[in-house]
Protein backbone atom coordinates (compact mmCIF):
# COMPACT_ATOMS: atom_id res chain seq x y z
CA UNK A 1 0.00 0.00 0.00
CA UNK A 2 2.76 2.54 0.75
CA UNK A 3 4.43 1.60 -2.33
CA UNK A 4 1.13 2.65 -4.19
CA UNK A 5 1.01 5.85 -2.02
CA UNK A 6 4.74 6.76 -3.39
CA UNK A 7 3.80 6.03 -6.75
CA UNK A 8 0.55 8.55 -6.61
CA UNK A 9 2.81 10.89 -5.28
CA UNK A 10 5.13 10.87 -7.45
CA UNK A 11 2.66 11.24 -10.29
CA UNK A 12 1.05 14.19 -8.42
CA UNK A 13 4.09 16.37 -9.95
CA UNK A 14 4.12 18.85 -12.41
CA UNK A 15 7.55 17.90 -13.39
CA UNK A 16 6.46 14.49 -13.97
CA UNK A 17 3.31 15.57 -15.72
CA UNK A 18 5.25 17.05 -18.26
CA UNK A 19 7.76 14.10 -19.22
CA UNK A 20 4.84 12.20 -19.41
CA UNK A 21 3.22 14.46 -21.90
CA UNK A 22 6.54 14.77 -23.74
CA UNK A 23 7.01 11.09 -23.96
CA UNK A 24 3.34 11.25 -25.66
CA UNK A 25 4.25 13.69 -28.13
CA UNK A 26 7.18 12.06 -28.97
CA UNK A 27 5.06 9.15 -29.77
CA UNK A 28 2.68 10.59 -31.52
CA UNK A 29 5.32 12.21 -33.75
CA UNK A 30 6.56 8.69 -34.76
CA UNK A 31 3.36 7.55 -35.38
CA UNK A 32 2.74 10.13 -37.72
CA UNK A 33 6.52 9.59 -39.27
CA UNK A 34 6.06 6.14 -39.70
CA UNK A 35 3.15 4.26 -41.69
CA UNK A 36 0.43 2.69 -39.53
CA UNK A 37 -1.19 -0.86 -39.68
CA UNK A 38 0.95 -2.00 -42.75
CA UNK A 39 2.17 -5.48 -43.67
CA UNK A 40 5.20 -6.85 -42.40
CA UNK A 41 6.58 -6.67 -45.81
CA UNK A 42 6.18 -3.07 -46.26
CA UNK A 43 8.20 -2.10 -42.93
CA UNK A 44 11.07 -4.67 -44.09
CA UNK A 45 11.28 -3.09 -47.55
CA UNK A 46 11.47 0.62 -46.62
CA UNK A 47 12.99 0.54 -43.22
CA UNK A 48 15.47 -1.69 -43.84
CA UNK A 49 18.61 -2.55 -41.36
CA UNK A 50 21.24 -0.46 -43.43
CA UNK A 51 19.58 2.60 -43.68
CA UNK A 52 17.71 3.20 -40.42
CA UNK A 53 15.58 6.37 -40.87
CA UNK A 54 16.93 9.43 -38.40
CA UNK A 55 19.58 6.89 -37.85
CA UNK A 56 18.45 4.42 -35.59
CA UNK A 57 14.66 3.46 -36.82
CA UNK A 58 14.65 0.31 -38.02
CA UNK A 59 12.13 -2.71 -39.61
CA UNK A 60 12.85 -4.59 -36.31
CA UNK A 61 12.81 -1.32 -33.56
CA UNK A 62 9.04 -0.62 -35.31
CA UNK A 63 8.15 -4.20 -35.00
CA UNK A 64 9.55 -4.71 -31.75
CA UNK A 65 7.73 -2.24 -30.03
CA UNK A 66 4.48 -1.74 -32.13
CA UNK A 67 5.72 1.43 -34.20
CA UNK A 68 3.31 0.09 -36.55
CA UNK A 69 0.29 0.51 -34.37
CA UNK A 70 1.75 3.20 -32.24
CA UNK A 71 -1.63 4.29 -31.07
CA UNK A 72 -3.10 0.83 -30.13
CA UNK A 73 0.11 -0.02 -28.77
CA UNK A 74 0.09 -1.03 -24.75
CA UNK A 75 2.66 0.97 -23.69
CA UNK A 76 1.13 4.35 -25.64
CA UNK A 77 -2.13 3.46 -24.10
CA UNK A 78 -0.20 3.25 -20.89
CA UNK A 79 1.10 6.67 -21.29
CA UNK A 80 -1.98 8.30 -21.59
CA UNK A 81 -3.82 6.53 -18.53
CA UNK A 82 -0.66 8.09 -16.41
CA UNK A 83 -1.29 11.28 -18.06
CA UNK A 84 -5.06 10.82 -16.35
CA UNK A 85 -3.90 9.84 -13.14
CA UNK A 86 -1.65 12.71 -13.12
CA UNK A 87 -4.37 15.10 -14.34
CA UNK A 88 -6.76 13.60 -11.53
CA UNK A 89 -4.53 13.45 -8.64
CA UNK A 90 -3.66 17.43 -9.40
CA UNK A 91 -7.48 18.65 -9.81
CA UNK A 92 -8.29 16.39 -7.07
CA UNK A 93 -5.18 17.51 -4.41
CA UNK A 94 -4.23 21.38 -5.77
CA UNK A 95 -7.19 22.67 -7.78
CA UNK A 96 -10.03 21.84 -5.97
CA UNK A 97 -8.71 22.97 -2.54
CA UNK A 98 -7.62 26.07 -4.00
CA UNK A 99 -11.40 26.77 -5.54
CA UNK A 100 -12.13 26.07 -2.01
CA UNK A 101 -10.05 28.47 -0.52
CA UNK A 102 -10.71 31.16 -2.94
CA UNK A 103 -14.61 30.88 -1.93
CA UNK A 104 -14.15 31.23 1.59
CA UNK A 105 -14.23 34.51 3.37
CA UNK A 106 -10.89 35.76 4.33
CA UNK A 107 -10.60 38.20 6.75
CA UNK A 108 -7.31 40.16 8.15
CA UNK A 109 -8.23 42.43 11.26
CA UNK A 110 -5.26 43.56 11.68
CA UNK A 111 -4.01 46.81 9.55
CA UNK A 112 -0.40 45.37 10.54
CA UNK A 113 -0.88 42.14 7.79
CA UNK A 114 -0.33 45.01 5.39
CA UNK A 115 3.73 43.97 4.98
CA UNK A 116 1.97 40.88 2.43
CA UNK A 117 0.60 42.49 0.03
CA UNK A 118 2.14 44.32 -2.59
CA UNK A 119 -1.00 46.31 -3.73
CA UNK A 120 -1.86 48.62 -0.84
CA UNK A 121 -3.51 51.80 -0.22
CA UNK A 122 -4.39 53.90 2.58
CA UNK A 123 -7.19 56.58 3.14
CA UNK A 124 -8.23 59.08 5.10
CA UNK A 125 -11.69 58.35 4.95
CA UNK A 126 -13.21 56.74 7.96
CA UNK A 127 -16.55 55.45 6.14
CA UNK A 128 -16.41 51.72 5.43
CA UNK A 129 -19.83 52.11 3.77
CA UNK A 130 -18.77 54.96 1.25
CA UNK A 131 -15.94 52.07 0.09
CA UNK A 132 -18.21 49.52 -0.01
CA UNK A 133 -20.36 51.19 -2.12
CA UNK A 134 -17.48 52.10 -4.87
CA UNK A 135 -16.69 48.40 -4.55
CA UNK A 136 -20.76 47.20 -5.28
CA UNK A 137 -20.37 49.33 -8.03
CA UNK A 138 -17.60 47.60 -9.34
CA UNK A 139 -19.29 44.08 -9.21
CA UNK A 140 -17.10 43.01 -6.36
CA UNK A 141 -19.06 40.23 -3.58
CA UNK A 142 -19.07 42.10 -0.06
CA UNK A 143 -18.82 40.90 3.25
CA UNK A 144 -18.49 42.70 6.59
CA UNK A 145 -17.59 42.29 10.08
CA UNK A 146 -17.07 45.07 12.47
CA UNK A 147 -14.61 47.59 10.76
CA UNK A 148 -13.39 44.91 8.11
CA UNK A 149 -14.67 44.24 4.92
CA UNK A 150 -13.51 41.47 2.17
CA UNK A 151 -14.47 41.76 -1.23
CA UNK A 152 -13.73 39.84 -4.83
CA UNK A 153 -14.47 39.25 -7.85
CA UNK A 154 -14.31 36.91 -10.73
CA UNK A 155 -14.21 33.09 -9.23
CA UNK A 156 -14.53 31.87 -12.24
CA UNK A 157 -11.12 32.82 -13.10
CA UNK A 158 -10.08 30.28 -10.58
CA UNK A 159 -12.33 27.37 -12.10
CA UNK A 160 -10.30 28.15 -15.25
CA UNK A 161 -7.65 25.55 -14.10
CA UNK A 162 -10.02 22.50 -13.06
CA UNK A 163 -12.00 23.04 -16.57
CA UNK A 164 -8.48 22.07 -18.32
CA UNK A 165 -7.59 19.88 -16.41
CA UNK A 166 -11.19 18.22 -16.47
CA UNK A 167 -11.35 19.07 -20.83
CA UNK A 168 -7.92 17.51 -21.05
CA UNK A 169 -9.20 14.41 -19.28
CA UNK A 170 -12.22 14.25 -21.24
CA UNK A 171 -10.52 14.48 -24.60
CA UNK A 172 -7.91 11.82 -23.19
CA UNK A 173 -10.59 9.51 -22.67
CA UNK A 174 -12.44 10.18 -26.02
CA UNK A 175 -9.49 9.45 -28.10
CA UNK A 176 -8.09 6.37 -26.07
CA UNK A 177 -11.84 5.06 -26.70
CA UNK A 178 -11.60 6.02 -30.16
CA UNK A 179 -8.32 4.38 -31.16
CA UNK A 180 -9.07 1.10 -29.46
CA UNK A 181 -12.74 0.75 -29.86
CA UNK A 182 -13.37 2.96 -33.37
CA UNK A 183 -13.49 0.48 -36.08
CA UNK A 184 -12.39 1.59 -39.73
CA UNK A 185 -12.72 -0.15 -43.55
CA UNK A 186 -11.39 0.25 -46.80
CA UNK A 187 -12.78 -0.89 -49.54
CA UNK A 188 -12.76 -0.25 -53.65
CA UNK A 189 -16.24 0.25 -54.83
CA UNK A 190 -16.79 -0.43 -58.72
CA UNK A 191 -19.00 2.83 -60.18
CA UNK A 192 -22.62 1.46 -60.33
CA UNK A 193 -22.22 -1.24 -57.91
CA UNK A 194 -22.84 -1.07 -54.05
CA UNK A 195 -20.83 -2.90 -50.86
CA UNK A 196 -21.70 -3.58 -47.52
CA UNK A 197 -19.60 -1.83 -45.30
CA UNK A 198 -18.81 -1.51 -40.98
CA UNK A 199 -21.72 -4.21 -40.78
CA UNK A 200 -24.25 -2.13 -40.64
CA UNK A 201 -24.39 0.29 -44.16
CA UNK A 202 -24.54 -0.16 -47.79
CA UNK A 203 -22.32 2.22 -50.17
CA UNK A 204 -23.23 2.85 -53.91
CA UNK A 205 -21.54 4.92 -56.02
CA UNK A 206 -23.10 6.76 -58.77
CA UNK A 207 -20.28 8.33 -60.38
CA UNK A 208 -16.32 9.05 -60.15
CA UNK A 209 -14.52 11.59 -62.10
CA UNK A 210 -11.00 12.51 -61.77
CA UNK A 211 -10.28 16.42 -62.56
CA UNK A 212 -7.23 16.99 -63.99
CA UNK A 213 -5.05 20.26 -64.27
CA UNK A 214 -3.27 22.17 -66.86
CA UNK A 215 0.05 20.20 -67.08
CA UNK A 216 -2.48 17.17 -67.47
CA UNK A 217 -1.74 16.07 -63.61
CA UNK A 218 -4.40 14.90 -61.17
CA UNK A 219 -6.05 17.63 -59.49
CA UNK A 220 -8.47 16.32 -57.61
CA UNK A 221 -10.78 12.87 -57.53
CA UNK A 222 -14.98 12.95 -56.69
CA UNK A 223 -17.16 10.00 -56.08
CA UNK A 224 -20.77 10.73 -56.07
CA UNK A 225 -21.78 8.38 -53.17
CA UNK A 226 -24.95 6.81 -51.67
CA UNK A 227 -24.94 5.86 -48.08
CA UNK A 228 -28.06 3.64 -46.53
CA UNK A 229 -28.56 2.19 -43.36
CA UNK A 230 -30.39 -0.61 -42.10
CA UNK A 231 -33.78 1.98 -40.96
CA UNK A 232 -33.49 2.59 -44.93
CA UNK A 233 -32.53 6.44 -44.93
CA UNK A 234 -30.57 7.34 -47.28
CA UNK A 235 -27.57 9.94 -47.31
CA UNK A 236 -26.06 11.36 -51.06
CA UNK A 237 -22.93 13.56 -51.23
CA UNK A 238 -19.86 14.20 -53.82
CA UNK A 239 -16.81 13.78 -51.64
CA UNK A 240 -13.26 14.38 -52.39
CA UNK A 241 -10.29 14.67 -50.61
CA UNK A 242 -10.64 16.53 -48.01
CA UNK A 243 -14.31 17.07 -47.78
CA UNK A 244 -15.67 13.21 -46.47
CA UNK A 245 -19.22 12.48 -45.39
CA UNK A 246 -20.14 12.71 -42.07
CA UNK A 247 -23.41 10.72 -40.99
CA UNK A 248 -24.07 10.18 -37.18
CA UNK A 249 -20.88 8.23 -36.02
CA UNK A 250 -19.53 6.93 -39.42
CA UNK A 251 -17.14 9.42 -41.96
CA UNK A 252 -16.52 8.53 -45.73
CA UNK A 253 -13.30 9.85 -46.80
CA UNK A 254 -12.11 9.53 -50.31
CA UNK A 255 -8.54 8.09 -50.49
CA UNK A 256 -7.44 5.92 -53.65
CA UNK A 257 -8.97 5.25 -57.11
CA UNK A 258 -8.49 2.22 -59.44
CA UNK A 259 -9.04 0.98 -62.95
CA UNK A 260 -10.64 -2.55 -62.91
CA UNK A 261 -11.50 -3.38 -66.21
CA UNK A 262 -11.59 -1.98 -69.85
CA UNK A 263 -14.56 -2.62 -72.22
CA UNK A 264 -13.85 -3.88 -75.72
CA UNK A 265 -16.25 -4.95 -78.81
CA UNK A 266 -15.15 -7.14 -80.99
CA UNK A 267 -16.26 -6.93 -84.42
CA UNK A 268 -19.21 -4.85 -83.35
CA UNK A 269 -21.06 -8.10 -82.41
CA UNK A 270 -19.08 -9.07 -79.07
CA UNK A 271 -18.42 -7.12 -75.88
CA UNK A 272 -15.71 -8.45 -73.24
CA UNK A 273 -14.73 -6.90 -69.66
CA UNK A 274 -11.10 -7.27 -69.66
CA UNK A 275 -9.74 -7.22 -66.24
CA UNK A 276 -6.87 -4.41 -65.79
CA UNK A 277 -3.99 -5.32 -63.36
CA UNK A 278 -2.10 -2.29 -61.49
CA UNK A 279 1.61 -1.99 -61.97
CA UNK A 280 3.47 0.08 -59.50
CA UNK A 281 6.92 1.42 -61.32
CA UNK A 282 10.28 0.97 -59.37
CA UNK A 283 12.09 4.11 -58.22
CA UNK A 284 8.93 5.44 -56.40
CA UNK A 285 7.60 7.00 -59.49
CA UNK A 286 3.92 8.29 -58.99
CA UNK A 287 2.91 7.80 -62.63
CA UNK A 288 0.33 4.96 -62.54
CA UNK A 289 -0.32 1.65 -65.01
CA UNK A 290 -2.83 -0.90 -65.68
CA UNK A 291 -1.95 -3.46 -67.79
CA UNK A 292 -3.48 -6.68 -69.51
CA UNK A 293 -2.18 -9.31 -71.87
CA UNK A 294 -4.17 -10.61 -74.25
CA UNK A 295 -4.39 -12.98 -76.75
CA UNK A 296 -6.48 -12.13 -79.72
CA UNK A 297 -6.88 -14.00 -83.45
CA UNK A 298 -2.75 -15.92 -82.98
CA UNK A 299 -1.38 -12.55 -81.84
CA UNK A 300 -0.59 -11.55 -78.10
CA UNK A 301 -0.77 -7.95 -77.27
CA UNK A 302 -0.65 -5.84 -73.85
CA UNK A 303 -3.21 -2.93 -73.32
CA UNK A 304 -2.04 -0.02 -71.40
CA UNK A 305 -3.94 2.54 -69.53
CA UNK A 306 -2.45 5.02 -67.63
CA UNK A 307 -5.74 7.41 -66.69
CA UNK A 308 -9.32 7.64 -67.33
CA UNK A 309 -8.93 9.95 -70.12
CA UNK A 310 -9.16 7.07 -72.10
CA UNK A 311 -6.18 6.95 -74.14
CA UNK A 312 -5.18 3.50 -74.69
CA UNK A 313 -1.65 1.72 -75.97
CA UNK A 314 -1.36 -1.45 -77.24
CA UNK A 315 1.98 -2.86 -77.21
CA UNK A 316 3.29 -6.24 -78.70
CA UNK A 317 5.35 -8.51 -77.09
CA UNK A 318 9.08 -7.32 -77.69
CA UNK A 319 7.46 -3.97 -76.20
CA UNK A 320 7.35 -2.24 -79.56
CA UNK A 321 4.19 0.48 -79.85
CA UNK A 322 1.35 -0.73 -82.09
CA UNK A 323 -1.06 2.03 -81.96
CA UNK A 324 -2.67 4.65 -79.47
CA UNK A 325 -6.70 4.59 -79.61
CA UNK A 326 -9.21 6.22 -77.43
CA UNK A 327 -12.41 4.83 -76.15
CA UNK A 328 -15.16 4.98 -79.07
CA UNK A 329 -12.59 4.61 -82.07
CA UNK A 330 -11.65 1.07 -83.44
CA UNK A 331 -8.37 -0.10 -84.90
CA UNK A 332 -8.08 -3.11 -87.08
CA UNK A 333 -6.09 -6.32 -86.11
CA UNK A 334 -5.29 -9.55 -88.27
CA UNK A 335 -8.55 -8.32 -89.74
CA UNK A 336 -11.05 -7.87 -86.91
CA UNK A 337 -11.97 -4.63 -85.87
CA UNK A 338 -11.60 -3.77 -82.31
CA UNK A 339 -13.34 -1.15 -80.25
CA UNK A 340 -12.57 0.43 -77.05
CA UNK A 341 -15.91 0.84 -75.16
CA UNK A 342 -15.24 2.16 -71.45
CA UNK A 343 -12.94 2.21 -69.02
CA UNK A 344 -14.25 0.79 -65.07
CA UNK A 345 -12.96 2.62 -62.79
CA UNK A 346 -13.49 1.59 -58.92
CA UNK A 347 -12.99 4.58 -55.89
CA UNK A 348 -11.06 3.63 -52.99
CA UNK A 349 -12.97 4.58 -49.98
CA UNK A 350 -12.32 4.75 -45.94
CA UNK A 351 -14.97 3.96 -43.75
CA UNK A 352 -14.50 5.10 -40.23
CA UNK A 353 -16.81 4.42 -37.59
CA UNK A 354 -16.46 6.30 -34.02
CA UNK A 355 -19.44 6.32 -31.25
CA UNK A 356 -16.61 8.73 -29.28
CA UNK A 357 -15.49 11.39 -31.39
CA UNK A 358 -18.30 13.42 -30.02
CA UNK A 359 -16.96 12.80 -26.79
CA UNK A 360 -13.24 14.37 -27.86
CA UNK A 361 -15.45 17.37 -29.37
CA UNK A 362 -16.76 17.88 -25.92
CA UNK A 363 -13.55 18.08 -24.19
CA UNK A 364 -12.11 20.51 -26.63
CA UNK A 365 -15.31 22.59 -26.26
CA UNK A 366 -14.69 22.81 -22.69
CA UNK A 367 -11.16 23.56 -23.35
CA UNK A 368 -12.14 26.85 -25.21
CA UNK A 369 -14.45 27.64 -22.91
CA UNK A 370 -11.83 27.57 -19.76
CA UNK A 371 -9.45 29.49 -22.50
CA UNK A 372 -12.21 32.78 -22.40
CA UNK A 373 -12.87 31.84 -18.89
CA UNK A 374 -8.71 31.93 -17.44
CA UNK A 375 -8.97 36.04 -18.93
CA UNK A 376 -11.27 36.74 -15.72
CA UNK A 377 -8.87 38.10 -13.33
CA UNK A 378 -9.53 37.13 -9.54
CA UNK A 379 -9.20 39.98 -7.39
CA UNK A 380 -9.61 40.33 -3.73
CA UNK A 381 -9.47 43.27 -1.69
CA UNK A 382 -9.52 43.83 2.00
CA UNK A 383 -10.79 46.93 3.88
CA UNK A 384 -9.11 47.91 7.57
CA UNK A 385 -10.28 50.65 9.52
CA UNK A 386 -8.03 51.55 11.94
CA UNK A 387 -9.04 54.76 14.47
CA UNK A 388 -9.24 57.68 10.95
CA UNK A 389 -7.78 55.79 8.66
CA UNK A 390 -8.83 52.98 6.26
CA UNK A 391 -6.19 50.58 4.78
CA UNK A 392 -7.15 49.25 1.26
CA UNK A 393 -5.17 45.92 0.54
CA UNK A 394 -5.31 43.86 -2.75
CA UNK A 395 -4.53 40.90 -4.64
CA UNK A 396 -5.32 39.37 -8.24
CA UNK A 397 -4.14 37.07 -10.53
CA UNK A 398 -3.55 39.08 -13.54
CA UNK A 399 -4.48 42.58 -15.15
CA UNK A 400 -2.16 43.71 -12.44
CA UNK A 401 -1.86 46.99 -13.30
CA UNK A 402 -6.00 47.47 -13.99
CA UNK A 403 -6.39 46.46 -10.99
CA UNK A 404 -4.00 49.08 -9.22
CA UNK A 405 -6.04 51.68 -11.14
CA UNK A 406 -9.35 50.68 -10.13
CA UNK A 407 -8.16 50.73 -6.83
CA UNK A 408 -6.55 54.28 -6.62
CA UNK A 409 -9.47 55.24 -8.19
CA UNK A 410 -11.95 54.00 -5.25
CA UNK A 411 -9.07 55.67 -2.70
CA UNK A 412 -9.43 58.82 -4.46
CA UNK A 413 -13.09 58.87 -4.74
CA UNK A 414 -13.26 59.05 -0.57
Amino acid sequence: MNYIIKFLNKLNNLTVAIIILLAIALASALGTVIEQNKNTDFYLKNYPLTKPLFNFVTSDLILKFGLDHVYTSWWFIFLIILLLLSLTLCTITRQLPALKLARLWQFYTNFNTKAKFQIRFKTNSSSLTKLTYYLEEKNYKIKHFNHFVYAYKGIFGRVSPIIVHFSLVIVLIGSMLSTTQGRTQEAFIVVNQEKPVLDTYEAYVNDFKIAYNSQGLIDQFYSDLILETRQASKIQKTIYVNEPLNYSNITIYQTDWNIDNLVICIDNQNYYSIPLQFIELPNGSESKYWINRLDLFGQSVFCVVNDLTGIVYLYNQNKDLICISSLGEFITLNGHTITFNKLVASTGLQFKLDSFIPLVYLGFLLLMISTLLSYISYSQVWLVKNGSTTYIFGSTNRAKFAFIKQLTEIANQC
